[in-house]
């Protein structure tokens, strides 16, 4: 910062800075007195005020003897004051009216001795605009001094708020620890609670996560969202909106869960986006959603006995078994419907009858059966979970598209054609 006081007023204006350095106890109690008219300042401790204060009167007395910069003891104080300030919670226009405030004191009392001191009216102009000139420089500089101090607080926030995040979701806080803690980031003991796991791609997972902050806003509680092994978790006051788009993502949620079940129920959300993600789910899902799925997922052995009786028959006795299997799995998807399904299929009707007769061949099985439907649904589903596996027959037709074939022949006494 370079002074506007001219090398030939220096000698002048010298005389004025020492009056004000001796005067500096009373410049110092105005100040005080000015600083009282800012509420937030009322919380300062008299004594950190008071040492900002004298520090006023050396910057104004240097200004005038034309010295852009304070001793280094003094800068060190000055620097350390304001971060004081930002962690004691006042407003940066606070901060910034109270420093003009302050040196708008000191700047009358620079005039009040130059008159008495009868110093040449341009000197007195010279010197008002390099204290004015002063104000201005470094209130832009705290100013500045204070967005990054903001920032660094906003940041080791951040990593307060995740590592709680983590510590809670984990395991590692439990009891009166979690009760405690969980206050600071308003987390209540007696109010439920709904833990998420969301899955997305690298390049939207910042816009799902400030969709899930916006869409999970409570008016009180922030909710606690962040990254975690490659996903976005959180505990939220309330379950995620249903309506929001989440482009693609699917989101995991368990609840409602009380402070202490938290851990529990981040476990559940993380079995539950495991399972959804199996079956290639996107948006909100929740234990209702995936249901009997849940039970495919994890009953393998008996996914295996079906895949035996109604897949494996299939893919080993037919060059377009995948084409079969998805045919069947579309038609009890559109509830045994065969308009419904061709038409999904964008294959012929009789095209679809052909398929259901040659699966039930194959199987052995007869699809009017309840039973017959019902494990073909779960051995289907299963099938789904597994094409990426290690099974020979199951990974031979992993990557094999459904045909569309539209060339077959009307099955006149077919035993689907009333369907």
């Amino acid at each position: 910062m370079k002074t506007a006081i001219e090398e030939s007023d220096r000698d002048i204006l010298a005389a004025v800075s020492e009056a004000l350095e001796s005067a500096s106890d009373q410049l110092v109690q105005r100040q005080l007195d000015a600083l009282t008219a800012i509420a937030s300042y009322r919380r300062v401790p008299t004594s950190a005020l008071r040492r900002s204060c004298a520090r006023n009167v050396v910057r104004v007395a240097q200004t005038l003897r034309g010295i852009d910069h304070l001793p280094p003891s003094i800068e060190e104080d000055e620097h350390r004051s304001g971060r004081d300030r930002a962690l004691q919670g006042l407003p940066a226009e606070d901060v910034i009216a109270a420093y003009r405030l302050v040196m708008a004191v000191l700047r009358d009392a620079f005039l009040d001795v130059a008159q008495r001191q009868e110093l040449p009216f341009d000197t007195v102009l010279r010197g008002t605009r390099g204290l004015w000139e002063t104000t201005d420089a470094l209130s832009n500089e705290l100013v500045a001094a204070r967005r990054q101090m903001d920032a660094e607080l906003t940041r080791r926030e951040e990593q307060e708020r995740l590592t709680f995040l983590h510590r809670v979701l984990e395991g590692g806080l439990t009891g009166v620890d979690l009760a405690q803690v969980g206050c600071s980031f308003g987390l209540m003991p007696d109010q439920d609670y709904w833990v998420i796991r969301c899955r997305t791609d690298t390049a939207t997972a910042p816009r799902v996560l400030r969709l899930l902050e916006q869409t999970t806003h409570h008016p009180t509680v922030r909710p606690l969202l962040g990254p975690l092994d490659g996903d976005i978790a959180g505990v939220l006051t309330a379950p995620p909106d249903r309506r929001t788009d989440l482009m693609g993502a699917v989101v995991a949620v368990s609840g409602a869960a009380s402070l202490t079940g938290l851990h529990t129920a981040f476990q559940d959300a993380t079995r539950l986006l495991s399972i959804a993600v199996r079956f290639a789910r996107t948006g909100v899902v929740d234990q209702s959603d995936l249901s009997i799925r849940i039970a495919v997922a994890q009953e393998s052995e008996l996914g295996d006995a079906l895949l035996d009786k109604y897949v494996r028959p299939v893919l080993a006795g037919s060059t377009d078994g995948p084409a079969l299997l998805e045919s069947i799995r579309m038609y009890l998807r559109h509830d045994r419907n065969v308009c419904s399904c061709a038409s999904a299929l964008v294959i012929h009707q009789n095209t679809l009858r052909n398929r259901l007769e040659k699966f039930e061949l194959l199987t052995e099985s007869n699809l009017r059966s309840t039973e017959t439907i019902f494990e073909t649904w779960w051995a289907l589903e299963y099938w789904q979970l597994q094409r990426e596996g290690n099974d020979p027959v199951l990974s031979h037709h992993a990557t094999v598209e459904a045909r569309r074939s539209r060339c077959a022949a009307p099955l006149a006494e077919s035993r689907f054609a009333d369907r």
